[in-house]
């Protein structure tokens, strides 16, 4: 499920001010363009650059937080700020597969876990075109109840044959019968009840 044009216009308002925050503050990218929702004129890899940075370094968060200690934010706004540096998950991930309302993701590195997560302005298999599953580097971050990602991935030419693909699809229905499919960051840790998942999984196709 993609997010709203509220809620749109309140995540791109408070991730491209930290964006411009992180460049400006580190001198990351010289002559770095300037974000708005819907006009980006800022190239992809410097994007990626400053993003990198800043979850390289995400105590930088709180000291754009400091800077603005006035009316600049709502206490709701900062709060979802105060979320991303909590609990965002950056790093190389498997894009297992795409469903109606959403992806399923899973860290490529450390203990297996699959993530619904959801689109931003579209859907992350429109944005994403190769076929699943397939290897990126992106973010996972909380936003309104839901996991959502940064808007920024690469992804390296690998394709997994037959063997890597049964090994997920076997690591994916062992985290549905066993911890379930998590979809908020931090996880929930409340049981579910059986036949019950934690994500449901749509009817398949784009998300």
């Amino acid at each position: 499920m993609l997010l709203d044009q509220n809620e749109k216009t309140l995540f791109f308002k408070l991730w491209f001010a930290l964006l411009e925050y992180v460049n400006e503050t580190h001198n990351i990218i010289p002559q770095f363009g300037k974000l708005a929702l819907g006009k980006v004129n800022v190239p992809f890899k410097d994007l990626a650059k400053v993003r990198n940075a800043l979850w390289n370094n995400p105590g930088w968060a709180d000291d754009f937080l400091a800077k603005y200690d006035n009316d600049e934010f709502t206490n709701e706004e900062r709060a979802i700020i105060v979320s991303w540096r909590k609990h965002h998950i950056h790093g190389r991930f498997i894009v297992y597969k795409h469903l109606t309302n959403h992806s399923v993701l899973m860290p490529f590195e450390g203990k297996p876990a699959f993530y619904c997560v959801h689109g931003l302005m579209e859907p992350l298999a429109d944005v994403l075109r190769y076929p699943t599953p397939l290897l990126a580097t992106t973010t996972l971050l909380p936003f309104k109840g839901r996991i959502v990602w940064d808007g920024v991935a690469t992804t390296p030419d690998i394709s997994f044959g037959p063997g890597y693909r049964a090994i997920f699809h076997e690591l994916y229905n062992n985290a549905k019968r066993q911890s379930g499919i998590v979809k908020t960051l931090p996880p929930r840790r409340a049981r579910r009840k059986t036949g019950q998942p934690e994500c449901p999984e749509g009817d398949g196709g784009s998300i």
